[in-house]
């Protein structure tokens, strides 16, 4: 059963994934910097500590027609840090081009 905050109809109807980490027990994934970094950016994560949930997700990569997106991915990234990272790549090309313009090299 996914928890409350995953099934409320506000904002997170809109979302597109559902965060998620499995481990052997609440307290070890709880405590994860991988949880820390996600829930810093208001995200929730669905703790999966059984050992069937292992199974689960590799077989399921949706639910209810959201993502499952493991926090401990290599990779994986909320949709405000992929945001953030999409805007100073814009400034930087932004910056670039002013300096060309000017006849400044680029750094």
């Amino acid at each position: 059963d996914l928890p409350e905050g995953l099934r409320q109809p506000d904002e997170r109807k809109t979302r597109k994934d559902i965060y998620y980490i499995t481990g052997e027990n609440r307290d070890t994934v709880k405590n994860s910097a991988f949880v820390e970094r996600v829930k810093k950016h208001g995200y929730e994560v669905l703790y999966m500590t059984e050992p069937i949930d292992e199974y689960c997700v590799q077989q399921l990569k949706e639910y209810d027609g959201k993502n499952l997106v493991s926090v401990t991915k290599e990779g994986a990234s909320c949709p405000r840090t992929r945001k953030r990272r999409r805007s100073s790549r814009k400034t930087r090309n932004l910056r670039g081009s002013l300096q060309d313009h000017e006849g400044h090299p680029r750094q």
